[in-house]
């Protein structure tokens, strides 16, 4: 093939490539531009004008200085916006090179490469992330308020949830100082009668007295125990099990001895565990309370609580069941609901065994399970 042919047949090359090609002199007239730039520029006749001659006099000053800048330094970039033939305003990153030539003479190729789709699909990318930080940033707002709500929810369920037990506190406190104030009443009345008699003497008066305060410092003991139940703990602290067992009996032994339900206590000696004290005797409260409610509303002819404690698997242990004839089986998956009861309106808020599984899951990160046995339900307390 000669070089004829290999000219031509480059010349055709160029003619039909579907990029913009042009070459032009030292003084920036138009040498050679293809089919592609012609389309582009709407002008067949090219060759020999400039750029002054067919573009608008901001876009030709621009083109010029890039020229000389192109010619000066060596291949350069730039990307600039043109509008076609069809009025679309097209985006071009143009390519502007020298061309030596044999004889000296040095000319300026351009190659111009429409980006324009590109350009569009960048960005149409960039203000869809711009709009998926913009729902992030909502569905953070969004979450952070939800979180919010289920916090506050929390509170008001915890706050309700103890406002409940110091209901049954109040009515247990009660049932246990009846008494006592019924002893104290006795020594008044006794002090009096003596007295009258003539039979009171120093030593009677001292042993009278004495009786009385041990009667005052046993109520006083009871209101340092309320007191303290709802005294919230900060700290995590080791504590024996067995004895947040045995001081939420005190507080609900009067009234369950009063409703006729005896308590069976079969235990492992020193049970530890580690936790919040107070939280743990409320998880205990509402249990005991939800069994005695059980058996009060079946009238259950002998009514028993059993409560075993022991160790297994490093875990304290301790369950607590009834023979108040167990859970529906509809009922039992849902037990734990917040605000579900199966009391009649008014007897119930539902909120008792919730809280319960709430503090033992999150405080202790332990379990509290419930299941039926043959003649009750057992729940159990893991920690």
């Amino acid at each position: 093939m000669s070089t004829a042919d290999l000219v031509l047949r480059f010349s055709r090359f160029l003619e039909h490539l579907p990029l913009a090609v042009s070459i032009k002199d030292p003084s920036g007239r138009y040498l050679f531009v293809n089919e592609y730039m012609k389309l582009l520029m709407d002008c067949e006749d090219v060759t020999g004008k400039s750029a002054e001659q067919l573009f608008a006099p901001d876009v030709a000053a621009v083109m010029a200085e890039n020229d000389h800048q192109a010619l000066a330094q060596g291949l350069l970039l730039v990307q600039c916006t043109i509008r076609d033939s069809y009025g679309d305003d097209r985006i071009f990153e143009i390519y502007k090179f020298p061309l030596p030539m044999p004889g000296g003479e040095t000319l300026l190729g351009s190659v111009a490469v429409d980006i324009t789709e590109r350009k569009r699909a960048e960005q149409s990318l960039a203000l869809k992330q711009q709009q998926l930080e913009e729902l992030n940033r909502s569905l953070e707002q969004r979450v952070s308020q939800a979180v919010d709500e289920l916090r506050q929810k929390d509170r008001l369920l915890i706050q309700q949830s103890r406002q409940a037990a110091m209901g049954e506190m109040i009515n247990n406190i009660a049932h246990q100082w009846r008494q006592p104030l019924n002893n104290i009443g006795l020594i008044i009345q006794n002090l009096q009668l003596q007295y009258e008699a003539g039979e009171m003497d120093a030593q009677q008066m001292a042993a009278e007295v004495g009786t009385a305060m041990d009667v005052i410092a046993f109520m006083s003991r009871t209101i340092d125990d309320f007191r303290n139940f709802f005294h919230q703990d900060k700290l995590r602290r080791s504590f024996v099990v067995n004895e947040m067992v045995a001081r939420s009996l005190d507080f609900l032994l009067p009234g369950l001895k009063n409703s006729g339900i005896n308590v069976q206590c079969r235990e492992e000696p020193d049970v530890r565990t580690e936790g919040y004290p107070s939280e743990y005797m409320q998880a205990l409260l509402n249990i005991l309370n939800n069994a005695k409610d059980v058996l009060l509303e079946r009238r259950v002819p002998r009514p028993l609580i059993c409560i075993t404690i022991f160790r297994e698997n490093r875990r304290a242990v301790v369950t607590i069941r009834d023979n108040g004839g167990g859970i529906r089986e509809d009922v039992l998956p849902r037990i734990f609901d917040p605000y579900f009861t199966t009391k009649e309106q008014g007897k119930g808020t539902g909120i008792g065994l919730y809280m319960s599984k709430a503090i033992i899951e999150k405080s202790f990160e332990g379990r509290l399970t419930a299941r039926n046995m043959d003649d009750g339900a057992e729940f159990r307390i893991e920690v």
